[in-house]
């Protein structure tokens, strides 16, 4: 694709609301959906807006808040959704000078206090050049990590996850990347290799 997807599906016709909140996703009438109601964030004038067809994105959590008593009633069985336990999944990519194919797959360093994983990305992207094709010619490869468990203690500061903040997240995820990957001896990831993380929230 030559553009920005976003740029692509506004060309088919799509609008994107930006600062707005959902009140009831779905209004259900006369047994069948008639619209969405939102209102801006800052608590806005409410308004519905009405479509041919409506596709709900969100997870589950958010999901379930925005089901109304008609559509639940119409559908009793999405009553499960509320017992259903959710957590987070968030992430960094750190772009890289060098080239770093640690494994052909997914990274799980088993006994990291957040669960870390990740995966090195530019082995499996369909590029011939990654410098050349991503960004300003100094990250040749980008080593996504993921924490999965947020209430236990980082070996860097001694915080959970839900209590550090941006910063202190990506320095964890770092360093307990490294742990992992480096506890052969060997110096796979080097924190000269390293340009820099982007905060990917949830």
């Amino acid at each position: 694709m030559d553009r920005p997807l976003g740029e692509a599906v506004v060309s088919l016709g799509v609008e994107f609301v930006l600062g707005t909140q959902v009140r009831e996703e779905v209004v259900y009438e006369g047994g069948r959906v008639s619209g969405i109601r939102l209102s801006a964030r800052d608590g806005g004038r409410e308004r519905t807006t009405t479509a041919d067809h409506y596709v709900s994105a969100l997870p589950v959590e958010h999901a379930r808040a925005t089901w109304g008593r008609a559509l639940r009633a119409a559908d009793p069985r999405l009553g499960r959704c509320d017992a259903l336990r959710t957590d987070w999944m968030t992430g960094v990519p750190f772009c890289l000078r060098t080239p770093t194919p640690v494994v052909h797959g997914h990274i799980n360093c088993l006994d990291s206090p957040w669960a870390v994983a990740g995966i090195g990305q530019a082995q499996f992207w369909d590029v011939r050049d990654f410098a050349r094709d991503y960004g300003d010619g100094q990250a040749h490869d980008c080593l996504s990590a993921i924490g999965s468990e947020w209430d236990k203690p980082g070996i860097l500061y001694g915080k959970t996850a839900r209590t550090c903040t941006k910063e202190e997240t990506v320095a964890e995820l770092w360093a307990q990347l490294k742990d992992g990957v480096n506890d052969s001896g060997r110096a796979r990831l080097r924190d000269e290799d390293r340009l820099g993380g982007s905060w990917t929230p949830r």
